[in-house]
């Protein structure tokens, strides 16, 4: 085997000086061949791997003179179906001119058809260059071979750069292939390029660079490199941009050692060139008006003509518009037009035609305006010109420019005032003329008239403002202003009379200027004052006659009745009253329960209704509902507050109840014939105990009397053998605990308390066995108005159970808790099943936590009611289920939480108020529903 080797290594180096060895019988060029014919196809898989090749050939002019017209052609000399030349590459070529002692490269593209019968088969060709003047022509020879290449991970390309993508026709660029082999002791390695097309791009050199210690950096221009001693090689390849198109150029490595043929496993390495073509672009730019005034609107056309010779893309011009003119409007022939940044996208124009942009402008300013127009870009090279180059004179054919000639203009506008439009007769107004001029230029000799109508008189010498001034002529008033700078203004003032008849409508205008006005005309009012260089004011001396009315639908109330006030404020005219207030603060006595107006707001903080306004012959109305919480005699008032408009028989908030915007209302409250009452009753549950029982108290406080209470004081006092242990369902204002061993707890009920009104205290107390018996004493007290207080007393007895007495067995408090919170089902199983013999659908899981189960019940009942309509067809019970829901919930919460807090005593309260509230709940339900 290693003699094999060595053969095939002197076999190798043989080819070598062979493949070196210039061409013979040659004429003045001499042709030495500078790539590899070994070429070849992956040897498990034709499909992978490279299957195109080049062959480089050198051609040097060794004559003294010039080498005119070369050509290289390549014959096929023996025949091979597999071995031809690539996808539009050409057997003749045409070299042009070879300098004396010049040297130049010829490259070939050959590809080998994926086809497994190629592998070991040749071709021979031959290249035959010649020129006009080079006498015998030159011919070198060669067999390509197609050999079994295995794919090897040792062989690396590492990096592929062109200097650019997108060269122009004509253009000459490099690719830069960076590559390693994976040793330095290779017979032959061969760098070649592949897979381009010749008809958009051809190769031209090729320069390799590698290292050979200790000898300097070593350069050739072989793609084929015998014995290098290296593993890292630099090849640059120049091409020629030949036309227009898109070409790929891939990059491998090849190379002979160890008697087989090999190329990189990481194949293929490319780049992609695309070739752009020329198109010469030429822009011409006309305008339709070249001296336009200020405000008229011009066209601009821009033309761009593609004189070849190849199609122009991507196409874009640029025409950004000076300050000086506005856009109005643009009509391109093809692609869109961008005023905000200038561009116009032309898109595609063939060799040979042309595209339009029309841009519609508002001169804005007086003076020369000079508009460019230039080509921004093309994908396309121009011969003659550069794309977005413009360096102010315009002077390549890509870019051309209009200017406008604008002459000097003042827009003179007038705006007219009066400091009082709605003045009373006899006043005395002031008249302000403002007269301004928008430019661009300044306005010079301008003189303003007005002619003052017959519903004034003019104050004598009251007219100011301007260089100069008239009033000699009176009522005509004239003023002269020399000179007026743009932006800028002039305030013109005078005085007059407002007289009780006469016309009221006061004109002014330009009568003369200088300068061109684009928008009117000086001294031409025809009445309607239509420009803007005239201005009119007209005022009216307004007035609304306002008129209020109160009653009251019970002047004899009794404490704790609800009444209504009814404020009427009417217009009476002649013209609408804007921004009217009316004030009616609540006196001592009364209690504000609610408004209604007509329009408006009411605030019963203020005490004022916020009207707005009122239409000639038109009203509003306010209800004001309040409760009687005082005696004897209460007077309400009402006034009107404030309005714009004049009142000719009364001022606003003067409280004048002579006046006819005020009026009030009495009301007696008495009491002498309503008895104040209150009753109040304590239960308990169990009254029978043993010590360290938890006991539920019930104190119900009832108004049985005729009058309202308020404030209402429950006091409760608990003996030495009852203990207080919260949980009580209204909160206690404070807790007491005396020396002798007794708790005090007070209560201070929310009221009023209206007679017939109920409220219900629940608290919870320990019985500790101090006492053998316990008497529990609450007593309620409340205040009816202008009356002493009244109260009531209630008592209860827990006696402790003897045997001779039945009493609830005393449990530990932590599993009675649990119990009572978890379990509730047969405390309101009557309902459960009274309900079900109505409504077979209801399912109840007794497994489920109560609050759950019951929740599913109420919701049930709930879908049941709202489905018939019923909370409409009892609206009281309805409002019943309203306040109870939120309150079983509470319950729930509160069995829970003071249970997770080892507070055993105030769950079991809270449990037992949540089936309370729950039987309320569902019976009030039930009987929406009839069951």
């Amino acid at each position: 085997m290693k003699k094999r080797r060595e053969m095939l290594a002197v076999i190798a180096v043989a080819c070598m000086l062979l493949q070196l060895l210039p061409a013979t019988n040659a004429g003045n060029l001499q042709l030495v061949k500078g790539s590899w014919d070994v070429m070849g196809l992956d040897h498990n898989n034709v499909n992978d791997g490279p299957n195109q090749y080049v062959i480089q050939i050198h051609i040097t002019n060794s004559a003294g003179t010039i080498a005119h017209s070369v050509t290289s052609t390549l014959s096929w000399t023996s025949t091979n179906t597999y071995i031809n030349l690539g996808p539009n590459e050409s057997a003749v070529k045409n070299l042009g001119d070879i300098a004396a002692g010049a040297t130049i490269d010829v490259f070939y593209l050959i590809e080998i058809t994926r086809d497994s019968n190629a592998y070991n088969t040749t071709r021979d060709y031959s290249i035959t260059v010649q020129g006009t003047d080079t006498g015998t022509a030159d011919t070198i020879t060669g067999t390509l071979s197609v050999e079994r290449l295995r794919s090897q991970a040792r062989n690396e390309v590492l990096s592929m750069v062109a200097s650019t993508t997108t060269p122009a026709v004509g253009d000459t660029f490099t690719v830069t292939v960076h590559s390693q082999t994976g040793a330095k002791n290779y017979n032959i390695v061969n760098l070649p390029i592949s897979d381009y097309n010749p008809a958009v791009i051809e190769p031209v050199s090729v320069s390799v660079t590698w290292e050979e210690p200790p000898a300097p950096p070593v350069t050739s221009d072989n793609v084929r490199l015998d014995l290098p001693n290296d593993d890292d090689f630099t090849s640059v390849w120049t091409f020629r941009a030949v036309s227009p198109g898109t070409s790929g150029v891939n990059s491998y490595i090849t190379d002979q050692s160890g008697g087989s043929y090999h190329y990189n496993a990481d194949y293929p390495d490319s780049v992609t060139i695309t070739v752009r073509g020329v198109a010469d672009l030429r822009l011409e730019k006309t305008v339709d008006n070249s001296t336009p005034n200020i405000g008229d609107n011009v066209t601009f056309t821009i033309t761009v003509y593609n004189d070849g010779p190849n199609d122009a893309t991507d196409v874009s011009v640029e025409d950004v518009l000076p300050v000086w003119l506005s856009y109005v409007s643009d009509n391109p022939s093809q692609g869109t037009y961008s005023n905000v940044t200038g561009i116009w996208t032309v898109g595609s124009i063939a060799n040979g035609g042309s595209a339009t942009l029309q841009i519609t402008v508002q001169v804005t300013t007086s003076g020369s305006i000079k508009n460019v127009a230039q080509v921004y870009s093309s994908f396309e090279s121009d011969p003659d010109s550069t794309p977005n180059n413009d360096d102010g004179d315009q002077s390549e054919d890509d870019e051309d420019f209009e200017t406008l000639t604008v002459p000097a203009s003042a827009d003179l506008r007038i705006v007219k005032s009066v400091n009082d439009s709605n003045p009373n007769v006899g006043d005395t107004i002031t008249f302000t003329i403002t007269v301004y001029n928008d430019g661009p230029d300044a306005a010079t000799n301008v003189t303003v008239e007005d002619v003052i109508p017959s519903g004034y008189t003019y104050v004598s010498s009251s007219i100011a403002g301007g260089d100069s001034r008239d009033d000699s002529s009176a009522p005509t008033l004239t003023w002269t202003i020399s000179s007026l700078a743009n932006g800028s203004n002039v305030s013109l003032t005078f005085q007059v009379v407002v007289q009780a008849t006469g016309t009221y409508k006061n004109v002014a205008q330009v009568t003369a200027s200088d300068q061109y006005d684009p928008d009117s005309t000086p001294n031409n009012d025809d009445g309607d004052q239509s420009e803007d260089d005239e201005d009119s004011e007209t005022i009216a001396a307004q007035e609304a006659d306002l008129r209020l009315e109160k009653t009251v639908n019970d002047s004899t109330p009794d404490p704790g009745d609800t009444i209504t006030f009814t404020i009427t404020v009417y217009n009476d005219g002649p013209d609408t009253a804007t921004n009217v207030l009316v004030e009616d603060v609540l006196p001592a006595g009364l209690s504000y329960v609610s408004d209604t107006p007509s329009q408006g707001t009411y605030s019963n903080v203020t005490g004022i209704w916020t009207v707005g306004t009122i239409v000639n012959g038109a009203s509003a109305t306010l209800q004001i509902t309040a409760q009687v919480t005082g005696t004897g005699t209460i007077t309400n008032i009402a006034q009107v507050n404030a309005s714009d408009c004049y009142d000719p028989d009364s001022t606003p908030d003067n409280d004048n109840p002579q006046e006819d915007d005020q009026q009030s209302s009495t009301i007696t409250v008495s009491v002498a014939h309503l008895t104040p009452s209150i009753d109040v009753t304590k239960s308990v549950y169990p009254k029978v105990a043993q010590e360290g029982d938890v006991l539920t108290f019930t104190i119900t406080v009832t108004n049985t009397g005729q009058l309202p209470l308020a404030p209402v004081l429950v006091t409760d006092n608990l003996p030495l053998g009852l203990s207080y242990a919260n949980a009580a369902s209204i909160p206690p204002v404070s807790v007491t605990n005396t020396p002798d061993g007794t708790t005090t707890i007070t209560w201070n009920i929310p009221g009023p308390l209206n007679p017939g009104d109920v409220r219900v205290i629940t608290f919870a107390a320990i019985f500790n066995g101090l006492e053998p018996a316990s008497r529990n004493v609450v007593v309620a007290t409340g205040t009816p108005p202008g009356l002493p207080p009244v109260s009531d007393d209630g008592s209860v007895i827990v006696t402790v159970s003897t045997p001779n007495t039945p009493y609830q067995p005393s449990l530990s408090y932590q599993p009675l808790a649990y119990y009572l919170k978890s379990n509730c089902y047969e405390e309101l199983k009557d309902l459960i099943e009274q309900i079900r013999s109505k409504d077979p659908t209801l399912e109840v899981n007794q497994r489920t936590p109560c609050c759950q189960a019951f929740e599913d019940v109420v919701q049930h009942l709930i879908d049941l009611v709202l489905g018939r309509g019923l909370d409409k067809e009892y609206p009281e019970k309805w409002e019943r289920v309203q306040e109870l829901l939120p309150y079983v919930r509470e319950c729930c919460s509160n069995s829970e939480q003071y249970y997770s807090e080892q507070n055993y005593i105030a769950s079991i309260h809270w449990s037992h108020q949540r089936n309370k509230a729950y039987r309320e709940l569902m019976e009030t339900l039930m009987e929406m529903l009839g069951f």
